[in-house]
């Protein structure tokens, strides 16, 4: 996994990006980002919060305070599903992004 993590980065960025980018994921895993669950009702653009019944980084409750935080918010629950990339993740994000590239294309006037 590391070569190809290297690979994928060194090839992107140039050599030796691996070490900046693996800087990077810690300090995002590891440091607050600032914003609180409340500031969440900001956002106005469709949001969608997928989680997964047995994620240990955003557990449905965690899911679902900020799902009701939202004024056009999604909240897609996986079931048997822990904090990871899956088919099913990608298809939920993927019918999300479709259902409002729809609405987003249609202007006043075109009904």
């Amino acid at each position: 996994m590391f070569e190809l993590v290297k690979a994928d980065h060194d090839g992107a960025q140039g050599p030796g990006y691996w070490r900046t980018h693996f800087t990077q994921v810690f300090d995002r895993l590891t440091q607050s980002p600032g914003y609180t669950v409340e500031d969440l009702r900001k956002i106005t653009a469709p949001t969608l919060i997928l989680t997964g019944d047995r994620d240990d980084f955003c557990p449905v409750e965690e899911g679902g305070a900020c799902y009701r935080m939202l004024e056009q918010g999604e909240l897609a629950v996986l079931p048997n599903h822990a904090h990871f990339i899956s088919p099913s993740a990608v298809q939920a994000s993927i019918e999300f992004l479709e259902r409002h590239q729809v609405g987003a294309q249609q202007s006043p006037a075109s009904g």
